[in-house]
């Protein structure tokens, strides 16, 4: 395991998000993913904070949030081809 102040704060709110998100705690675990996504959004953890956002939206039966939390996701995808 490596000392925390060597792993990037974007993936140390990726890791947090995930906890919450398996605590049921929805609303941290998007703040998390949030953060990321608006303060780190050249960090490589981007296009999974999309893809956690999607699953946790889903979970909650908001389809349509998912679904474009996946498209922003694959969007990343194709720019990094």
């Amino acid at each position: 395991v490596k000392p925390a102040e060597n792993i990037p704060v974007s993936r140390r709110h990726l890791n947090a998000g995930f906890q919450a998100y398996t605590k049921k705690d929805y609303i941290t675990a998007l703040k998390h993913y949030n953060t990321i996504l608006v303060k780190h959004a050249k960090s490589a953890e981007v296009k999974s904070a999309y893809l956690a956002k999607a699953k946790l939206y889903q979970e909650m039966g908001l389809i349509e949030q998912a679904q474009y939390n996946v498209k922003l996701a694959q969007e990343i995808e194709q720019k990094t081809k």
